[in-house]
């Protein structure tokens, strides 16, 4: 059934809505601009039927969960104002993330609010002192948090000291992760360490338990087929016996507010997520429809986006693809919304 014109004129509002949160996207090298133009041409590439929802449901998740620089001064800001000038001096920042660039930026923001508020400078890597934190923007996972602290635990924390955990934010599962990987560690290295955690942002909903109200993409199983000629068994999850992988229900979450919203939804991002993988030749095993995940499953189904990069954990369909490339090149397959820069 082809677009109204009514249709079409409420296509473009959104289009123009969404440009505008995401104009300070930094990897979308490929255009002058993340304008309108950008925006429709990403959304072309759904059917016609999904078009109008599909930007519906963007311009709604993104103004709620698409991050700018600007919201990330603020909330650094209004960190580093409750923070006490003795207690700045007497805090290490680690800098050891093995991968990815995010801390390294986020030390910048909270060096250059240190030192607007309290003209105090960011001590980073300094064992001078027996506190330490590691911050990052957002945790997913938590797997990257323990490879980086499972590494400095080992061969270069004190025998003794005080460890904080900090993010902008984060997920239930990954603070669950973190907690009993490192106390595990800790406990086994004879070292003394105090581990503790805290978010200054907000926390997201995604243990299994609680998957009927998490706040990432998590579809009912019988939503969703698996396209002939994609290896099913990658794509299966797996639950506790006796227990349904899928979202049995629907219970109203920060993140999804409506039950036949989020069920089409998912059941959208899925199928695209699906024809990006069938697009690869050997597409890794970690690569699923929701975005990245090393378990079995659809993938993360993360909803959290930011300035800086667009994370890998959330579904594909957002971020996967380039345009510059050649056309034998299967990234040149998909025109992405806010493409990721991987490192």
């Amino acid at each position: 059934m082809p677009i109204t014109r009514e249709a079409m004129q409420e296509m473009e509002v959104l289009a123009n809505s969404i440009a505008k949160t995401i104009e300070g996207y930094c990897n979308n090298i490929f255009c002058a601009t993340n304008d309108k133009d950008h925006v429709l041409r990403w959304v072309s590439q759904f059917d016609e039927n999904d078009q109008l929802f599909v930007l519906q449901q963007t311009n709604i998740l993104l103004s709620k969960q698409y991050f700018s620089k600007e919201k990330y001064k603020f909330i650094i800001d209004k960190l580093i104002r409750k923070t006490k000038t003795t207690t700045l001096r007497n805090l290490s920042f680690l800098d050891i993330q093995q991968n990815g660039e995010s801390q390294r930026d986020m030390l910048t923001l909270l060096e250059q609010s240190s030192q607007e508020i309290h003209n105090v400078p960011l001590l980073v890597n300094d064992y001078s002192t027996g506190k330490f934190v590691y911050f990052d923007d957002v945790v997913f996972t938590g797997d990257r948090i323990c490879r980086d602290l499972e590494d400095w635990i080992i061969n270069s924390a004190p025998m003794e000291c005080k460890l904080l955990i900090a993010s902008i934010f984060t997920h239930t599962y990954a603070t669950y992760n973190i907690e009993k990987r490192l106390t595990k560690l800790i406990r086994d290295s004879g070292k003394k360490i105090s581990l503790s955690f805290s978010v200054f942002g907000r926390q997201y909903e995604n243990k299994f338990i609680m998957r009927n109200q998490s706040d990432v993409f998590w579809p009912r199983e019988e939503n969703i087929n698996i396209p002939f000629g994609i290896d099913p068994e990658r794509f299966v999850s797996t639950a506790p016996e006796g227990q349904n992988p899928g979202r049995t229900g629907f219970v109203e979450s920060y993140v999804f507010r409506n039950e036949s919203d989020r069920d089409r939804f998912e059941k959208i991002l899925c199928e695209k997520g699906f024809y990006i993988i069938s697009l690869c030749t050997d597409p890794s095993i970690s690569m699923k429809p929701l975005g990245y995940k090393t378990y079995k499953g659809l993938g993360f189904g993360g909803t959290i986006f930011t300035y800086r990069n667009s994370p890998n954990n959330t579904p594909l369909a957002f971020w996967w693809g380039n345009p510059e490339m050649e056309d034998w090149n299967p990234l040149s397959k998909w025109y992405p919304l806010m493409m990721r820069v991987t490192y």
